[in-house]
């Protein structure tokens, strides 16, 4: 997340980013966050970015292994890396972010854990 663009991509004429599950448990995003500001900033006035991420808890195995499984019920976002990712770290950037809804279709079937984000440069 934290390389320069490639040169062949004019960002100036961006001005839609699509991203699915980007963010998951027990790690930071900050450069993710900080990927995002860089692309909106240099983009088309207005530019925003639409991510869509599934609400997953950690489960850890007695031999180091993490797997992040769906949550059935749409809970755990209080503390999740979703969480700190939308409320710490793109406001950091100067980003902020909203739930758009609904999701059409509700992601699987109606899935609750699915969430639909819209991230612009902060007014």
């Amino acid at each position: 997340w934290a390389d320069p663009a490639p040169n062949g991509v004019a960002l100036d004429s961006v001005d839609l980013c699509i991203g699915s599950d980007l963010v998951y448990y027990d790690r930071a995003h900050a450069d993710l966050a900080a990927l995002l500001a860089r692309v909106l900033a240099a983009a088309r006035p207005g530019a925003r970015a639409l991510l869509m991420s599934r609400l997953r808890i950690a489960h850890r195995d007695s031999g180091g292994q993490v797997v992040h499984r769906p949550t059935p019920d749409g809970s755990g976002f209080e503390g999740c890396s979703l969480q700190r990712f939308m409320e710490e770290e793109l406001p950091a950037e100067g980003l902020c972010a909203r739930v758009v809804q609904p999701i059409p279709g509700g992601g699987d079937e109606g899935d609750p854990s699915f969430f639909f984000y819209e991230v612009k440069l902060a007014a």
